[in-house]
């Protein structure tokens, strides 16, 4: 095969270090959809490319190994990249089935009700957006204590931001994509960090206030310093977000999103010439 297949491989760092910097340069919901896209347009290319290397091996096949055609690729690489593409399977594998698990866990400690709202009685400030069915939004009692009645309201427009917004699903999608390769993490840090900012500004637009939208940040990330947010959301450079909000939001950068859609549809590209490459190397191999 050509070279070709290894350049998704390639990209990966293009994704790597493009992400936070796209992150830190795009409007919020257009940097979060830019960057989980670039993420898993990488995860999914280098994937793919594992897996047409390690498909080469079928020459070894009884019957379908002929002396006189050259390996299309060393059985040694094609032999790794099957270990590295079994390791990372069950990666993705497990990141799935821990999230799910997690999300049932929450579900179930979280008493039944109507309403999006749901109040812990729990002294713990801890704020978070559950999703499923309609979404709930689940507050503890100490975090309410530590806000004002209008940083409790940029707090629920925060959370419902997640919820409309469907920031669960693009953190699911970054995390597979990390469990497919994890050379993409500081990519997947980029697109909480979106996610984050996304809310934030939804918050603030809703409330009508950027500095009291900053102000309840700073607020709720102190009271809840220190406390791990398992569902994903959680005081991403906090700093920076309020940064953000005490300043004009970014403008559009048309430009930069097309280019990111342009790499994306350059590794598509790449990836179906290596696939028609496999082709003809399989049309041959029957043909004999």
């Amino acid at each position: 095969m050509r070279f070709v297949v290894y350049l998704p491989l390639l990209a990966t760092g293009f994704a790597a270090v493009g992400g936070p910097w796209l992150a830190a340069r795009l409007p919020a919901r257009a940097g979060l959809w830019t960057v989980t896209g670039g993420v898993v347009a990488a995860a999914a290319g280098s994937t793919w490319s594992l897996l047409l290397l390690v498909a080469t091996l079928v020459d070894e096949l009884p019957g379908w190994e002929r002396e006189s055609d050259p390996e299309p690729v060393p059985d040694a690489v094609a032999v790794g990249c099957a270990a590295v593409l079994a390791v990372l399977c069950l990666r993705a594998a497990t990141a799935v089935h821990r999230r799910r698990r997690l999300y049932r866990e929450v579900r179930a400690a979280c008493p039944a009700g109507p309403g999006e709202l749901v109040v812990l009685a729990d002294d713990e400030p801890r704020a978070f957006a559950l999703p499923g069915g309609s979404g709930r939004i689940v507050v503890s009692a100490g975090m309410l204590r530590a806000l004002t009645p209008p940083q409790r309201r940029v707090l629920l427009a925060h959370e419902r931001a997640h919820l409309h917004g469907r920031h669960h699903l693009l953190l699911g999608a970054a995390d597979l994509s990390v469990a497919l390769n994890p050379l993409l993490l500081a990519a997947r840090h980029a697109v909480a960090f979106c996610c984050e900012r996304a809310a934030d500004e939804s918050a603030a637009a809703e409330v009508g206030d950027r500095a009291l939208t900053a102000r309840a940040l700073a607020v709720a990330a102190l009271a809840g310093a220190g406390r791990p947010h398992d569902l994903g959301f959680g005081d991403h450079a906090v700093l920076r977000r309020v940064t953000a909000l005490r300043s004009a939001p970014p403008p559009g950068r048309p430009v930069l999103v097309l280019a990111a859609a342009a790499v994306c549809l350059a590794v598509a590209g790449v990836e179906f010439d290596a696939t028609v490459d496999f082709a003809r190397l399989l049309a041959t191999l029957l043909s004999g």
